[in-house]
């Protein structure tokens, strides 16, 4: 996304922002979870922390009445500039779409002129990047990838675990010692970016406080 939204910048010499349209079509009581309300509340978390300012709207459609019920929840989990971004929306929502998106860019599903979406979308969730790469930890064990950086740039990666969290951090080793330039986390999933300059970067993946619990994640990194 941060390297869409760059692309874009540099094409049209104007400031990027994301507009996001979350089809809640066929949602029922059965859908809202615990364990769905915890990835939600993770993503708006990552969203937040990782790329602040490139929301401009999300338009949550087709909505069904209860679920205003389980927004109020929610709503609580973001911080207040993201929900003052988002429209809860029925289904007479292309007009509120069209006041933000031109209607050559809104998908023919949707009721605008772009090419139809096909059921399941286009979103790969975090872990599954196509290059992904499928890493077991032990119990009481650690995974680290060492990158080797050799221009300025931005060092980005995304993984899932496949069950329950694991330990993450970043850092950058100098002069053989290392850096911590992400903060030592347990995660279910993560998504982020950072700025980097040539030198040795390395990306932990630590299951080391579990004493019984192999944990398995899907990983892609990038340096762009």
């Amino acid at each position: 996304m941060e390297k869409m939204r760059r692309k874009c910048e540099k094409a049209t010499g104007q400031s990027a922002a994301s507009v996001f349209i979350i089809d809640l079509a066929g949602l029922s009581w059965a859908h809202v979870s615990p364990a769905a309300t915890e990835n939600f509340k993770e993503a708006s978390i990552l969203n937040k922390n990782n790329y602040p300012e490139s929301l401009r709207k999300t338009y949550i459609i087709n909505a069904p009445s209860f679920f205003l019920m389980t927004w109020k929840l929610l709503s609580t989990m973001m911080d207040v500039p993201t929900v003052e971004k988002t429209a809860i929306l029925g289904s007479q929502y292309l007009d509120a779409l069209k006041e933000c998106m031109n209607i050559e860019d809104i998908p023919q599903t949707l009721g605008g002129q772009a090419p139809a979406i096909k059921p399941g979308g286009i979103y790969q969730p975090f872990g599954t990047h196509p290059e992904a790469t499928t890493q077991d930890i032990n119990a009481g064990r650690f995974f680290e990838k060492t990158i080797e950086v050799t221009k300025p740039g931005k060092l980005e990666w995304e993984f899932k675990v496949q069950q329950n969290d694991i330990g993450f951090a970043v850092f950058r080793v100098e002069n053989g010692v290392k850096k911590e330039v992400v903060k030592w986390a347990r995660l279910f999933s993560n998504s982020g970016a950072l700025d980097v300059e040539p030198g040795k970067h390395v990306i932990l993946w630590d299951n080391k406080y579990s004493w019984t619990k192999k944990k398995t994640i899907h990983y892609y990194i990038a340096h762009i």
